[in-house]
């Protein structure tokens, strides 16, 4: 019997294979916490019709290389979506507009004070 996994492709460079990452929410035996285990599966995608972000099944075959032992079945769900790579500058221009509109509602706020 072969495993069937559901997982995203989160890169699709290189040429006819995918990696696909599965999660998986498991708790500490001692502590009791919570927390995600990811596991990455690269997979043979032989005609490259996913992309990054697109929600596929995989089944495990024979080993194909030296780490591909997954074959893409179907895609479930396609991610219309752009990827946005933010870079450090815009997260930064981001926080300073923040801050600018939380100064700017704090004068605001002072001078209503002082009138009364």
């Amino acid at each position: 019997m072969t495993k069937k996994i559901i997982g995203q492709v989160i890169s699709d460079k290189m040429q006819k294979t995918r990696v696909v990452v599965t999660e998986i929410l498991k708790q500490h035996p001692r502590y009791k916490k919570f927390y995600k285990h990811r596991t990455k599966y690269y997979v043979h995608d032989e005609k490259e019709k996913s992309k990054v972000g697109d929600w596929v099944i995989i089944k495990q075959v024979r080993p194909l290389s030296k780490l591909k032992r997954w074959v893409l079945v179907q895609i479930i769900d396609k991610n219309e979506n752009k990827v946005v790579n933010l870079k450090d500058s815009d997260i930064k221009n981001e926080e300073k507009k923040d801050e600018d509109v939380l100064d700017q509602e704090n004068k605001i706020g002072n001078k209503s004070e002082v009138k009364l």
